[in-house]
């Protein structure tokens, strides 16, 4: 289940991006759980597109690229 959640956190997060939602020169992007506790985060560095994902623990969990142009993340 929480994996399950945490998918769909880091998807939702990405499709922001590249939806335009949220500014793309945001380093550091923090999911919260519905008691405002940080459940995991992403950083963003926009001049190589590359992001890192991390855990509650600032563990890293995981890293991708955006390519803006065509809309596809890879993680």
């Amino acid at each position: 289940m929480t994996d399950r959640l945490i998918g769909f956190i880091v998807a939702a997060g990405t499709g922001l991006l590249l939806g335009g939602q949220l500014v793309i020169a945001a380093e550091r992007i923090d999911f919260l759980d519905t008691n405002s506790n940080r459940t995991v985060y992403i950083i963003v560095d926009p001049k190589t597109k590359g992001l890192d994902t991390y855990d509650r623990q600032s563990k890293r969990t995981g890293w991708g690229t955006i390519t803006r142009e065509s809309g596809e993340v890879q993680v």
